[in-house]
């Protein structure tokens, strides 16, 4: 990681957007990590494996 990167984590430069985003993500109904929404609805079960995350999606774009 460069440098000037590392010496930016002291400085708090992205804490406003960081507490912004989480305000949104909370305001939105989001509890925890990881979340996954396909058209607005929350994916419930396994998000580890590929067959049902991909079932999901290949059903919403129907």
């Amino acid at each position: 990681m460069p440098q000037p990167v590392i010496d930016a984590f002291g400085q708090g430069t992205l804490e406003p957007w960081i507490a912004t985003s989480t305000e949104a993500a909370f305001a939105a109904g989001l509890q925890g990590t990881p979340t996954v929404k396909i058209n607005g609805q929350s994916l419930e079960g396994d998000l580890c494996t590929v067959d049902p995350l991909t079932q999901a999606i290949t059903a919403a774009a129907k």
